[in-house]
């Protein structure tokens, strides 16, 4: 069962190098909150929210090749959407997007695809 909790950049070190490689963005910004997704107490995969000036932006969504498709980005971009809503209180919120599964769950739950550029969409929603 996939449990996600509030982590530190600490606990995703391991896995940023992978995760670079694979154009995720990951980095230990002043004022970004990350989210672990957990399997039996592993950790499988990140994301991270911040908040500027009444706007988010969900940046740096991770899971292990091995975790993929079973949902847990779906889980992730869920939790930094709703700490972003919730505890920040922001009214705008961008993510840049780079698989078509990703695309999907951002268009679902409301974003606009602003633009796109080699590759990589900027989706945003004002809420």
């Amino acid at each position: 069962m996939i449990k996600i909790f509030k982590v530190s950049y600490s606990e995703i070190c391991a896995y940023a190098n992978a995760a670079k490689r694979e154009r995720s963005i990951v980095s230990d910004q002043t004022g970004l909150t990350w989210f672990g997704a957990y399997d039996n107490g592993v950790l499988v995969g990140f994301g991270g929210a911040i908040a500027k000036k009444g706007s988010g932006r969900i940046k740096g969504t991770y899971v292990l090749p091995e975790f993929r498709g079973n949902g847990i980005s779906k889980y992730l971009n869920a939790a930094c959407f709703n700490f972003l809503v919730d505890e920040k209180k922001v009214c705008i919120i961008n993510a840049f997007v780079t698989t078509d599964r990703n695309r999907a769950w951002y268009l679902k739950n409301g974003f606009k695809e602003i633009r796109e550029k080699k590759g990589i969409a900027y989706m945003e929603r004002t809420v």
